[in-house]
């Protein structure tokens, strides 16, 4: 088979194109239901979890992990900075942020936090902040 064989007809390259021009507005239509959708959802879920009379549980340790700037590898990067636009490089690591979260019990609502505070008198010791 030579390449005068495999190469597609004038129609056929049409129907290809009309097909995927087809497929596409069909993903655009889906999308903007399924936009829609959401958002009646998240207007219910929203309403509910504003009138509930919430009973959270315990806050539980829920450890948080993103990528940093790793301190110390910071360089200049001498092949993109131009003038005086300096390009600065780094190395970037996966750290582990101390976080919670606490569940309501009846809506279901999770709050998470990143702050602590200091309670007790005498021996004080650090529980979640949830800023209430």
């Amino acid at each position: 088979m030579n390449d005068k064989d495999k190469r597609l007809s004038r129609p056929e390259i049409q129907k290809i194109i009309g097909e995927q021009k087809l497929d596409i507005f069909d993903k655009r239509k889906r999308y903007r239901e399924v936009k829609h959708e959401a958002k009646i959802l998240s207007d219910q879920i929203y309403n509910v979890e504003r009138n509930c009379n919430h009973s959270f549980g315990e806050p539980e340790n829920d450890p948080h992990v993103v990528r940093e700037a790793l301190p110390g590898t910071t360089r200049l990067d001498r092949e993109n900075s131009h003038g005086s636009d300096p390009v600065f490089k780094c190395s970037y690591g996966d750290v582990t942020k101390q976080r919670w979260k606490r569940t309501c019990s009846k809506c279901g609502k999770i709050e998470t936090t990143k702050r602590k505070k200091l309670v007790g008198c005498g021996l004080k010791r650090e529980v979640p902040d949830f800023g209430n």
